[in-house]
């Protein structure tokens, strides 16, 4: 097992270094991240993250963060010293949908990960999150609130973190759940552009 880098030249591609991974769970499809040239993470099956770094003697892994979490998606901050991880979701189900989700929120280090807190929204998976600064995030709920006729509304919620009471919710807007209004799933993909 190992992690291939490859670069791109004038002549095309070719493999730069490997990674030998063989001591930790295999990676989970898709969940590398770059946060620099030098520098990128990696979730494993087994829900752990590890931060491999570049330097004169190749490539380390600089930390690894183990937990009992169940997380498939990672966001990060704007600036990147935070990340939300949150579970995987099944389209279109739902018994999946209509759970409590709680995000994880982590705050970034040298030496690691350290839990600033998590938020718990009840009465739909959380499907989306986005990142306004270091301190605001919009959480999309596409299956909340269902309206008389059992058709989803959804909400988009924006939460604050607050450096003693944790993450606490700031306003929740709210989708429509009329086929002819066009509003109803509202957060299934949230975007947050200045």
């Amino acid at each position: 097992r190992g992690i291939e880098i490859w670069k791109s030249s004038s002549s095309g591609w070719s493999k730069n270094t490997s990674i030998d991974t063989s001591g930790i769970s295999t990676v989970s499809e898709g969940k590398m991240y770059w946060l620099s040239d030098t520098n990128f993470w990696w979730m494993s099956t087994d829900n752990g993250i590890y931060s491999f770094s570049s330097g004169s003697g190749g490539w380390t892994q600089d930390w690894a963060h183990a937990s009992s979490e169940t997380r498939r998606h990672w966001v990060f901050s704007p600036d990147k010293s935070r990340v939300a991880t949150h579970p995987n979701f099944q389209q279109q189900s739902s018994n999946n949908m209509d759970n409590t989700t709680t995000v994880n929120f982590y705050q970034s280090s040298s030496s690691g990960l350290t839990s600033i807190g998590e938020y718990s929204s009840t009465g739909a998976t959380i499907t989306s999150v986005a990142w306004i600064d270091n301190s605001n995030v919009l959480l999309g709920q596409p299956y909340a609130v269902l309206d008389s006729s059992s058709r989803a509304k959804g909400r988009v919620e924006h939460i604050l973190s607050q450096s003693v009471s944790g993450w606490t919710q700031v306003d929740v807007m709210q989708g429509n759940g009329s086929a002819t209004t066009q509003t109803s799933f509202l957060g299934g993909a949230v975007y947050w552009h200045s």
